[in-house]
């Protein structure tokens, strides 16, 4: 997105020059704006079908997305919500997730790290909790890294979008 002013010293043609630098700055601010949205939008669905491909009995989060445009700076921010988003992004239970997690040393979450004094975790049977008085059975939720993988396509995919977004007249 390159662009040529050419001015001569004169008050109209100066005055000109400048209208010319402020429509060329909103113009690279909508760009910014819509490559921000173009990467976040993306890293929802791909969160989305990540948390749709998780195994298991949690329930599923929901993905949300949230663009602030403040000043100069725009910001995305995908938030994933839900009583079991630690189990869906890291795993829970070795039935889906084998003994470790890809990710555990990382992260610093993974089988058996949610209460590390209970083998729960390692019993591939699967464990019973009790919901109030009803004992239910789980073999735990398989962990898909949703946010994880959102942020690897922002990642893997920023230099295209942005030839792409910045490279239109």
């Amino acid at each position: 997105m390159s662009k040529v002013i050419r001015c001569k010293l004169d008050s109209a043609s100066i005055g000109q020059a400048i209208k010319e630098l402020q429509d060329y700055r909103k113009g690279f601010e909508d760009k910014i704006r819509q490559f921000v949205e173009s990467l976040a939008n993306d890293g929802v669905e791909v969160a989305k079908a990540w948390i749709m491909a998780s195994q298991g009995d949690s329930e599923k989060p929901t993905v949300s997305l949230q663009v602030n445009p403040a000043g100069d700076i725009t910001r995305a921010q995908i938030t994933m919500t839900g009583k079991d988003v630690l189990f869906v992004e890291f795993g829970a239970g070795i039935h889906y997730n084998g003994n470790d997690t890809p990710h555990a040393a990382e992260f610093g979450y993974g089988v058996g790290t949610y209460n590390p004094s209970s083998d729960n975790a390692f019993n591939p049977d699967g464990w019973y909790y009790w919901t109030g008085t009803e004992r239910v059975h789980s073999y735990g939720t398989e962990g898909t890294y949703p946010l994880y993988h959102a942020v690897e396509n922002a990642r893997n995919t920023a230099i295209k979008k942005a030839i792409e977004i910045f490279s239109r007249s």
